[in-house]
């Protein structure tokens, strides 16, 4: 149930939040005990909103915000610039917010899905969609879907939290205005094995960087990504599938490191000033090199 988007502020102290039968889903609960309670009065303040979870590990609290405990909701969906950040809706599960980015193309919406509020967004149930501008994603989302993000083209950022295990073939092609994408560690393995594409024709995209933990990355993840210049690598990576980087132009150079025992077939192919692949192991011990990179020297380095 969407339900009015400004929202009054109640004062409230936490003994009092908690006695509370059913908290009003129309009203932004402010904790006035807690150490981070901000006055509403003037000069108007920042409204940040979070779990009461979310709230407790907040380790340094700002003077200029005010802090809105936030429960028994779904998802958050945060206004665009035309309108001032204190108006907010709300959301009971991710089918609602589907619809109503899709029902307002020409706005722009900033979206944070809560943790433990929902687990999924179904497979390409935004394909197309043009008011997404950024995405925050929970740890509760054990998979981000196939195809969920392709062509959201007004998509700059994409926050992925720890916790997410497996990143669905299509999930953010064709996302030609994001820019930067980490995956967390969690993440087990980008796309899969046969079809991949997760990142595809993100035109835009310069920078990714896989944390500890990630293993595999499948097949034609990042091809197409003619801005992507710089790659970080994890020693926990196990395998680079077929055409991973293929026509990235921008690449000229990738370190990878010893922990790799598998690259794919033209894993390279099409990047024409990538000039320089290091390699932490011994010579030859990774086959089919150089993987469609016709323009570079090999340093193998174990």
């Amino acid at each position: 149930m969407e339900v009015n988007p400004t929202y009054p502020v109640r004062e409230i102290t936490q003994a009092a939040y908690d006695a509370l039968a059913d908290p009003d889903p129309d009203v932004l609960y402010c904790i006035t005990d807690s150490p981070a309670y901000a006055s509403t009065a003037d000069p108007p303040m920042r409204a940040q909103l979070m779990t009461l979870d979310n709230f407790d590990r907040v380790k340094h609290y700002q003077d200029d915000v005010l802090y809105c405990i936030v429960q028994n909701i779904a998802a958050v969906l945060l206004s665009g610039d035309d309108v001032p950040t204190t108006q907010i809706s709300y959301f009971d599960d991710t089918p609602e917010v589907v619809d109503f980015l899709k029902s307002n193309p020409d706005s722009r919406y900033f979206v944070r899905i809560f943790e433990g509020g929902a687990s999924e967004i179904a497979s390409y149930s935004l394909v197309d969609c043009t008011s997404l501008v950024s995405i925050d994603l929970p740890g509760s989302f054990s998979e981000i879907k196939d195809g969920v993000f392709v062509r959201c083209k007004s998509l700059e950022s994409a926050i992925l939290r720890d916790g997410i295990a497996q990143i669905g073939d299509y999930a953010f092609s064709e996302c030609s205005a994001l820019t930067q994408i980490t995956i967390p560690g969690s993440v087990q393995r980008i796309g899969s094995s046969s079809t991949g594409s997760s990142f595809a024709s993100c035109t835009s995209l310069t920078q990714v960087v896989l944390m500890p933990g990630v293993a595999e990355i499948g097949n034609y993840t990042f091809t197409e990504c003619t801005a992507l210049s710089g790659i970080n690598l994890p020693d926990s990576l196990t395998a680079i599938g077929m055409g991973v980087f293929s026509k990235c132009t921008s690449i000229t150079g990738i370190q990878i490191p010893g922990s790799v025992t598998s690259i794919g077939a033209f894993a390279f192919s099409g990047c024409q000033n990538l000039t320089a692949i290091t390699i932490s192991k011994p010579q030859g011990s990774i086959s089919g090199a150089p993987w469609g990179a016709t323009n570079a020297v090999i340093t193998w380095t174990g």
